[in-house]
């Protein structure tokens, strides 16, 4: 072939591929890149969404943001989030995904489908289905626990200050957990088998096997749910605002709710797109710098 057919074959090659990448292109211009460049354009605005109208405000919106102590507030829910996604969520979901794919459980299949249900259901369903499990009057929390004799104990779970933030908590637990589990259960059979044999062969115990030898391999799988768990720890809007909306007295008030109000119950469009900037470069931050941290001790075989 000569060096002329050569060329015209790699510009052909060129352009075809270009055709297969055009769908893919066109639909993250407009459904993430318009998106992210109209934010940005209205948070320089005074703006209600509604009129045609459109003040312009500079750098207003974002000075307003830095003193506002409801954004501290709901920031500081976010982080709540954030921390136990990372020290309760992801460990709790990689202790099963050891115990069904290295323990000696009975009914595997069954516990895995059990543990990925909540994972497929929406978020609407999820945010009544445990909303009438904390009703005080019937729920089903509190009436287990005047069942085994705990009265005091119940209350309106949804509706104080001190418990609102915590049983919201408790049900990211239950909502998240199956999609980790599933994750680190095909990391873990990825392991190779001489691995198994050798830590047989040693005597290692289930947790000494866990935590000095399948940690370290699947760090960058661990790491990878890391960084999920912070993006949505930040994004976490639909199971809250079905919930509590942000109550009672903003006790579980997020940057998703706040910012939801503001744009579209206030009607301050600009100052809404301003909080979801915030929210943007905070997921772009945090999940970078926890990559990069995990992957330092990335362990390869």
């Amino acid at each position: 072939m000569s060096t002329t057919m050569r060329r015209s074959k790699k510009r052909t090659d060129g352009w075809v591929a270009c055709v297969y990448l055009l769908p893919a292109f066109l639909f993250l211009t407009v459904y993430i890149g318009y998106p992210i460049v109209s934010t940005v354009y209205y948070s320089f605005f005074d703006w209600s969404g509604i009129s045609p109208k459109r003040e312009y405000v500079g750098l207003d919106n974002y000075i307003d943001l830095a003193s506002d102590k409801i954004v501290g507030l709901a920031l500081g829910h976010n982080l709540i989030f954030l921390v136990f996604g990372l020290i309760a969520v992801l460990p709790f979901a990689f202790l099963v995904a050891m115990l069904l794919t290295r323990g000696a459980v009975r009914a595997r299949k069954l516990l895995r489908t059990v543990y990925f249900f909540p994972v497929v259901l929406n978020l609407v369903v999820i945010g009544t289905l445990w909303g009438l499990f904390y009703n005080p009057q019937r729920g089903l929390v509190n009436t287990v626990l005047r069942s085994v004799g705990l009265d005091q104990m119940a209350q309106g779970w949804l509706g104080q200050q001190n418990t609102a933030l915590p049983a919201l908590l408790l049900v990211s637990l239950w909502m998240r957990a199956g999609y980790y589990i599933v994750i680190y259960m095909a990391g873990i059979k990825g392991l190779p088998p001489d691995v198994w044999d050798a830590l047989a062969i040693d005597g290692a115990g289930f947790l000494r096997s866990a935590v000095s030898v399948v940690v370290p391999m699947l760090r960058s799988v661990i790491g990878s749910s890391a960084a999920m768990a912070v993006i949505s720890s930040i994004n976490d809007f639909g199971m809250v605002w079905v919930m509590t909306r942000g109550g009672p007295v903003r006790a579980t008030e997020i940057l998703g709710t706040y910012m939801y109000k503001e744009a579209f119950s206030q009607f301050h469009m600009g100052y809404g797109s301003t909080i979801v900037l915030v929210m943007l470069a905070l997921s772009l931050v945090l999940s970078v710098a926890q990559i990069r941290a995990l992957e330092r001790g990335l362990v390869e075989y």
